[in-house]
């Protein structure tokens, strides 16, 4: 699960780069990748470390970028997908 959460957050990041995007903000339910990705949780998988290391690559790509958690009630992109 948790890798789909972090594959979800680099799918929405590489299209935001194809459509050359300046500026992004993703929001996810996912705490655990927004808060490894930030440094506030340490993350101990090394296969989540790909991931985590991928979407910080790819947020430092924007002049302007971030993720921010939701509640998963907000999240009408996973209600959809469910």
């Amino acid at each position: 699960q948790n890798q789909g959460e972090y594959k979800a957050v680099i799918l929405a990041l590489k299209e935001a780069k194809n459509r050359k995007l300046k500026e992004v903000c993703i929001l996810t339910d996912s705490l655990l990748v927004v808060n490894q990705v930030s440094g506030t949780w340490m993350c101990r998988k090394k296969h989540l470390l790909l991931h985590q290391n991928k979407v910080r690559e790819l947020l430092f790509s924007f002049d302007d970028a971030g993720l921010k958690w939701i509640p998963r009630e907000e999240n009408i992109a996973g209600k959809v997908l469910e």
